[in-house]
Order: C-alpha cells, then sequence, then structure tokens
C-alpha cells in the first residue's frame, strides 16, 4: 500500500490547491489539513489516512468534497477495511447527493460495496454492472472485484471466476497473485457435477485452461507438468504453480478403485482425444456419486509408454483401463496379459481372440454394413444391388455387406463402382438398374430381380446419388445407407434431397431434438460442443463398457449411445445401430433411443 497511499496524497494535495484556486473562495485552505494528508500517507495506515480525507473534505466546496469523501472510502475498501468504509457510508456529513452529482461512477461502485455489505447481492450486482463506461482503471479494478465477490457470494463461482479472469489482465505485482489464488480458490470450491460439466461445455480457453489446471492440480504433480506443457502462454504466475507444484508432492496419492483413462498426447490424436475425454467423464458424472471415478493419464503414442501409465494406474487402485486410441498400441497390448479389463478404443484386423483381459471397442465400419444387411434380411429383402465408391471405404463395406447378406440367405445381385465425376452418374444409375420406358407411361421402369439398394456414399455425395436414382427409375425401391451419408447435425436445406433415404446411425447423434419443456443441455448438444460427436458417444459408451463389464457379460448385451453393445468370443465389441430416415431434411429415428 505504500506506493500507492503516496501517490494518492501527493495527487490529492495537487488538486485540493487546483480546485480551491479556480473555485469560488468559501473559505481560506487550511495547511494543517494538507500536512495531516502528508502525515497519515507517512503512517501507511489507510484508515488514518480515510480520516485525513474526511476532514478536508469538510473544509472543502461540494465539488471537492464529493472526491475526498468517496477517496477515503475507496481506500479503506481496497485495504479491505470494510467496516471503517461503512462507518463513512453511514455518517451524517455523508455528502451522498454531490457524489451523485459530480462522481456519478464512482458512487455507483461504492453503493454496490454497500449493497453488497448488507446481504443485498442482487442490488449489488444490479449496481456494479451498471455503470457506463468508460471507467478509470483502478475503478474498473474496484468494480471487478466487488462484481466477483458478490457472485461468489451467491455460489456462483464460475461466473465470480471469470469476473477475476478479466481482472487479472489489468493486476501487477502482489495484487495479481492475490487475484490468481482468489481464481483457483473459486473454481476448486465448485461441486463436482459442477465442475465436470463446466469441462465439457467451456470453450473459452482462457477460462478453460484454468479450469484444466483445477484438475490437473487434483491429480498430481506430473499431470501440473503435462497441464504446463500444453499450455504455455497461460498467466498463471510462475510463483503459483511452483507452489502447486511442490504442494502436489507432499500430498500423498489415494489408492482407490477407479477407472484409468490412458490416452495420447499426441497432436496428431488430440481433438480425438479431448471428445473421447468429455464423453467419459459425461457417462461418469450420469453414473452417480455411487460410480467409479474417473482419473486421467495422459501418455505418449508409444506401446511402452502406455504400459507405463496402465501399471502406474493399477498401482494406484485402478480396476479398469480406457485406452489406448491408436492400433499400434492395441497390438502391442494383444500380446501381453494386463491384469486389469482394459478397454482398447481401436480394432485389431485379426479376429482372434487375444488376452481376456483385452476389449476392443471402435467403430469399424464394417458393423454398419453388416447391419444394413441384417436389416434387409429380417424384413425379408434378400434380392439387394450395391452403388460405392471405387476406393479402400467402398470396397471394406462390400466385403462385410456381401458376406453377412449370403452367410444369411440373401445375395447381391449386381455391383456398381462409381468414381469422382458426377456427370457419369445418371449413365451408371441406369446401367445397375437396367431402366427401361414403362410401356404403359413412357417413365423410367427398373429391373424386377432386386428388393432394395445399399448406397454406399458419403454425405456430399449421397446428396447427388439419391435425386439421379430416383429419376432413373428407382423410385420405389428401398435404398438404404450407413451413417456416412449424414455429417451428424441437422442441415434439412441440403439434406432434403436425401428425403425417403433409410441409414442407420448412433442413438446419440439421431437424439438431436429435445423433449418438451427440456431446458438443459443434452447429450447431443454437449457431444457437438466436443467437436467429434461420434468419438464422445464412443468415450460415453467406454465408461459405461467399463463400469458394466460384468453385466454385459452376464447379459450378452447393452445399450449405449453408439448403438446396442454385444461383446463377442474374440473380445471385440460388436455394435448395432439404429435406423432413422430422411424426411423434409431431417433425421427421423425409426428406433426407441435411450432417454
Amino acid at each position: 500500500m505504500t506506493g500507492l497511499l503516496r501517490g494518492h496524497v501527493l495527487a490529492l494535495v495537487f488538486m485540493t490547491g487546483l480546485l480551491t484556486a479556480c473555485a469560488p473562495q468559501v473559505q481560506r485552505p487550511d495547511p494543517a489539513l494538507d500536512q495531516a494528508l502528508i502525515e497519515a500517507e507517512r503512517s501507511q495506515d489507510p484508515v488514518r489516512l480515510a480520516s485525513a480525507l474526511w476532514r478536508k473534505a469538510e473544509a472543502s466546496p461540494p465539488h471537492e468534497q464529493a472526491h475526498l469523501q468517496l477517496r477515503a472510502i475507496e481506500i479503506l475498501i481496497d485495504a479491505n477495511k470494510l467496516q471503517n468504509a461503512l462507518g463513512y457510508l453511514r455518517d451524517k456529513s455523508a455528502n451522498r447527493a454531490g457524489w451523485a452529482r459530480f462522481e456519478p461512477r464512482r458512487e455507483h461502485i461504492v453503493l454496490g460495496f454497500e449493497a453488497l455489505q448488507q446481504g443485498r447481492t442482487a442490488d449489488a450486482i444490479r449496481l456494479l454492472q451498471d455503470i457506463p463506461a468508460p471507467l478509470a482503471q483502478a475503478e474498473a479494478e474496484r468494480r471487478l472485484d466487488l462484481i466477483a465477490s458478490a457472485l461468489a457470494s451467491e455460489r456462483r463461482l464460475l461466473d465470480a471466476a471469470r469476473q477475476r479472469i478479466v481482472l487479472d489482465t489489468l493486476l501487477t505485482g502482489e495484487r495479481r497473485e492475490a487475484n490468481q489464488n482468489a481464481i483457483l480458490g473459486l473454481l476448486q470450491g465448485m461441486e463436482q457435477a459442477a465442475f465436470d460439466q463446466a469441462l465439457l461445455e467451456i470453450m473459452d480457453p482462457n477460462l478453460g485452461g484454468w479450469l484444466q489446471l483445477v484438475k490437473a492440480d487434483r491429480d498430481g504433480a506430473d499431470k501440473l507438468m503435462t497441464w504446463r506443457q500444453s499450455h504455455p502462454s497461460h498467466p498463471l504466475l510462475a510463483v503459483i504453480f511452483e507452489r502447486l507444484l511442490r504442494d502436489a508432492a507432499l500430498r500423498v496419492p489415494l489408492i482407490v478403485p477407479h477407472v484409468a483413462l490412458i490416452l495420447s498426447q499426441d497432436p496428431r490424436l488430440a481433438d480425438a482425444a479431448r471428445a473421447i475425454s468429455a464423453g467419459v467423464m459425461l457417462a461418469s458424472q450420469e453414473a452417480g456419486e455411487t460410480a467409479l471415478p474417473v482419473r486421467e493419464y495422459p501418455s505418449l503414442t508409444d506401446p511402452e509408454a502406455f504400459r507405463r501409465n496402465m501399471d502406474e494406474a493399477i498401482a494406484q487402485g485402478a480396476t479398469r483401463i480406457i485406452g489406448p486410441l491408436d492400433r499400434e498400441t492395441v497390438q502391442a497390448l494383444g500380446m501381453l496379459q494386463p491384469q486389469v479389463p482394459v478397454i482398447a478404443l481401436n480394432t485389431l484386423e485379426n479376429a482372434a481372440a487375444t488376452s481376456p483381459n483385452l476389449i476392443q471397442f471402435g467403430l469399424p465400419p464394417e458393423d454398419e454394413a453388416e447391419a444394413t444387411a441384417a436389416r434387409l434380411l429380417a424384413q425379408g429383402s434378400l434380392r439387394a444391388l450395391v452403388l460405392a465408391p471405387s476406393d479402400a471405404l467402398g470396397e471394406r463395406m462390400l466385403k462385410a455387406f456381401s458376406e453377412r447378406l449370403t452367410a444369411g440367405g440373401g445375395r447381391v445381385v449386381d455391383v456398381m463402382r462409381y468414381g469422382n465425376q458426377s456427370s457419369a452418374w445418371n449413365a451408371q444409375a441406369q446401367l445397375l438398374l437396367k431402366t427401361q420406358p414403362n410401356p404403359l407411361n413412357g417413365s423410367p421402369a427398373m429391373r424386377e430381380d432386386a428388393d432394395a439398394l445399399f448406397l454406399v456414399a458419403r454425405a456430399r455425395d449421397a446428396q447427388h446419388w439419391v435425386p439421379v436414382l430416383r429419376a432413373e427409375g428407382a423410385g420405389n425401391l428401398p435404398i438404404l445407407a450407413t451413417s456416412h451419408v449424414y455429417e451428424g447435425a441437422p442441415k434439412p436445406a441440403s439434406d432434403r434431397s436425401k428425403d425417403g433415404l433409410y441409414f442407420c446411425d448412433m442413438p446419440l447423434i439421431l437424439g438431436y431434438a429435445k423433449r418438451p419443456g427440456q431446458t438443459d443441455s443434452t447429450r447431443f448438444e454437449q457431444a457437438v460442443l466436443s467437436g467429434q460427436p461420434r468419438l464422445f458417444a464412443l468415450g460415453y459408451d467406454a465408461y459405461l463398457l467399463a463400469s458394466r463389464l460384468d453385466e454385459l457379460k452376464t447379459r450378452g448385451k447393452l445399450r449405449g449411445q453408439t448403438g446396442e453393445l454385444r461383446l463377442e468370443s474374440s473380445g471385440r465389441i460388436h455394435r448395432t445401430p439404429a435406423w432413422a430416415v430422411f424426411r423434409a431434411g431431417l433425421a427421423h429415428p425409426m428406433d426407441a433411443l435411450l432417454p
């Protein structure tokens, strides 16, 4: 306070002379009052300085009196001498009318402080927010600090932290350190469910960095170092980070049963890992307080690094592992014998059984091709045409679909592979459909030896293919596709051309509509916020599998957000998706979805 007080006093003495010289002389200035101000500053006592200012105000003209009285109260607020400040607010000589006339911005801030001290937090927030710009820096700092205090008193801890994060950009030195400690205290004081929700939904990188810091601090010194490496430009002061590291090193990790989430921090996989982590955390939160908690163990894209993290997690009490994401590490795990079940987020090409504790759970497109064949068989459509791109995806989907359809007693009647030249698609559609003019009305009529058509296409290609097929005679032929035809969010303008197309996708993706009266965010909305909603669903169901693995083994299947999940003898999770049809450009679910 020494420098601040000295600056205030010198400025006040100088301003007093100016104001007195320019104003009508009501009474001669008293040099003793100016001397008292200087001596009060030397004492480094804010209470004494406020008293000297108040006495000086009593002998000053109205405009100067307003400035001096407000300054006395402001010094006490800044010094945290709150009862002393309230005393002056209750003083009979307080010229409130002069404050409002000459210093309206400062008056609003002081009145906001008064309302806060009286427990009228709503009034305090209203007064402090209803201040016209511009504010001097000291006024802006005081206003933000008081708003944060008011919000904190209402237990709106996240909102209070937001105010202090803005305030942090204005502060220096010890005041900035104290403010950053206050930010950490607010976030650390949040209820766990609200904290986890904020981690999922906050998109602001600055606030998100603070939340991630608090999470890393809870997880230990190693996680703090990982946080620092991934947030090199975060404004956290070095002195606070070093204290957090020291405190974390002194804490003994709790050995408790938990689900260990071990994902690579490789930049190439970072977006996918964040989306998966968000899904895992939401599933854990929804499972309730009695469910297994989740601890994250950031890793490298390296089988040996994953093994070290897995051993550490098991030593800390992990009873389930979620990860890895990359196929190379999953392949290496197949040759190990993990001590606890591992829900790997990828699948091996070789379906042979590996360790009984290695569960392979990924999103291979073949699952959806097989689901399409199974749906045709179930409805008695045994003869199918296939339209697929001339690429690796097309070949994989054609192979999986054909094998499943044939195994069920059906057959692929004809196949057409298409390229990127859409100008040739009408002719290819005619060849596949064997279109002939209808002898009665001349309209295109297609072959009669097919019950349905399996369309393998990405969303943009499907926009063109569905109208082409209808125009070339497939008007009444059921057309079925996989999730590749849908971008994962409602886009009625661009998807209207797909009307009548049946396709399979994840229940989470198809559950985009809110229930009547629902105001809280849906799983779908949180998945979209993650940036990769289908991987978010994968993470959600990975936790479901980890926490309910015994139930899956007993019942044989679980309903998840990616579909119905079955555990095969090889340790691979087979996923059966849900079905929808495009109507008016929107995906309409055909199956009952999870609430």
